[in-house]
């Protein structure tokens, strides 16, 4: 991806799209999936100048989110001593 594939002529709806998905994007990697941390600035670097290949990346992303939706991380506290650090 480069600016130098910036769609100009997209519709207003197409450059909304973009935002709505980058800004979601950002809101995930602060709260719930660090795993997005590559992908979120790769994509919001062309916030400005965006164009279909950006767009595919960004739906790219979504479609890796829907396959991992149901996926967790659960901790267990084993110990019963209260000052004890678990991971």
């Amino acid at each position: 991806m480069s600016k130098d594939d910036c769609d100009l002529s997209a519709k207003p709806d197409f450059h909304k799209r973009y935002y709505g998905i980058v800004g979601n994007l950002g809101y995930l990697v602060k709260m719930t999936c660090p795993d997005l941390a590559w992908s979120y600035p790769e994509l919001s670097k062309y916030v400005e100048f965006h164009g279909h290949s950006h767009m595919e990346a960004a739906e790219h992303v979504l479609h890796y989110l829907r396959a991992i939706w149901n996926e967790t991380i659960t901790y267990i506290r084993e110990s019963c001593c209260v000052n004890e650090l678990w991971g």
